[in-house]
């Protein structure tokens, strides 16, 4: 999608399940910046929970594209206010008066993106529930706009960011990441093997996999000793976006016997369904959404999973069966051997973070917001 002001459409549930927040007035949902292609997590995350929206509510979806990475921050800035005014100016939402408005924001609580939830508000005319799903933190003056204009209800990504903002007198909830359960399923009686000759991968191996970005902070080399154990094939599945030390990170990866798999994956399925046990290594939030969408992925493909204790997997994932955390890099290793010996099923899992789940979450904490009764600001 080219740069610009965004896109809207009108879609709306079956007459049978059409309930809005109120009854006749739709949910407005606005995400920033959002990839035609998406594989980072903010994209596919605000794709898939406005689809699994649609599929409950009537529902206005703008999302806005990319901005250039030429244009200064102060023009970013500038730029992404006029987009939430547009936003809240389209002929449909005005003709149609939305309830509440979604707001998915790309960034933390900073200043710039409160300011917008408040234009929104106003705008609109309809109380914003804002989501963060980056890790999140208040500068002082962020706090300070939180108590002037705050949200009506701010969503983030586990429960010590919910507990500060209610600290900050403001109302909050957690939101996490969700799986499409008939898209990421276990694989078919000899669909693992037919899935490894078809992307080159060795059949009698077992696969150990990672999704997500070749970057240092994703401390990928904790997976080197696995790819080093006889039998075992390490796969990364990385994605199109580059960063100065990438290529260096390919490399010494690939050097060390790690197979990288690079560029945008349209049946990313599919290299879960190949796998034997899905690792998340990173320790670092860097950008990361709380609950990664690749573990829970892993989860709906019934794979076994072993990861750091990162944001919210321990939160929502430490008690669940087939779900491994450990506190060290240097338990990695030897916790995946031991799951390949004898690994869990996790798909039972699956149907409590499926899409639908958390929309229907996020559909009653919408409810729970009152419409305020001005009008939508005019322009005449």
């Amino acid at each position: 999608m080219k740069e610009g002001s965004g896109r809207v459409s009108l879609t709306a549930a079956p007459t049978s399940r059409q309930r809005g927040v109120e009854e006749g007035r739709p949910i407005l949902v606005v995400a920033e910046e959002v990839d035609d292609l998406p594989d980072e997590g903010y994209d596919r995350f605000s794709t898939e929970l406005a689809a699994a929206l649609v599929r409950r509510r009537q529902v206005l979806v703008h999302f806005t594209p990319q901005i250039g990475s030429h244009r200064s921050l102060v023009a970013k800035v500038v730029a992404r206010l006029g987009r939430a005014w547009r936003a809240a100016r389209q002929p449909d939402v005005r003709r149609l008066r939305p309830a509440v408005v979604l707001y998915m924001s790309v960034h933390p609580a900073t200043v710039p993106a409160l300011l917008r939830a408040a234009l929104l508000r106003r705008v609109a005319g309809a109380p914003v529930a804002m989501m963060i799903i980056q890790p999140n933190s208040f500068s002082a003056l962020g706090r300070w706009l939180l108590k002037v204009v705050p949200p009506d209800l701010l969503l983030v990504g586990t429960d010590p960011e919910c507990q500060e903002a209610r600290r900050l007198g403001v109302n909050s909830g957690v939101i996490w990441s969700g799986v499409d359960t008939e898209r990421f399923r276990p694989p078919e009686a000899g669909e693992k093997e037919e899935l490894r000759r078809q992307y080159g991968l060795p059949v009698g191996d077992q696969i150990v996999m990672h999704v997500g970005h070749l970057r240092e902070s994703r401390n990928l080399r904790a997976l080197v000793p696995l790819a080093a154990t006889p039998g075992v094939t390490v796969v990364v599945v990385a994605s199109r976006r580059t960063w100065p030390e990438t290529e260096d990170l390919r490399r010494e990866l690939e050097a060390k016997g790690v197979r990288v798999l690079d560029g945008y994956q349209p049946r990313i399925e599919e290299l879960y369904r190949l796998a034997d046990c899905y690792v998340f290594p990173c320790t670092e939030a860097d950008h990361a959404i709380a609950l990664p969408l690749s573990v829970v992925e892993a989860i709906g493909s019934g794979l076994p999973v072993v990861a750091m204790r990162f944001r919210a997997l321990p939160e929502r994932l430490s008690a669940m069966p087939g779900v491994e955390l450990v506190d060290t890099p240097d338990e990695l290793p030897g916790r995946v051997l031991a799951v390949l010996r004898s690994p869990g099923d996790t798909r039972p899992l699956a149907a409590a973070l499926s899409w639908d789940s958390v929309a229907e979450l996020v559909c009653e904490m919408l409810e729970g917001l009152e419409t305020p009764r001005r009008p939508a600001v005019s322009t005449g």
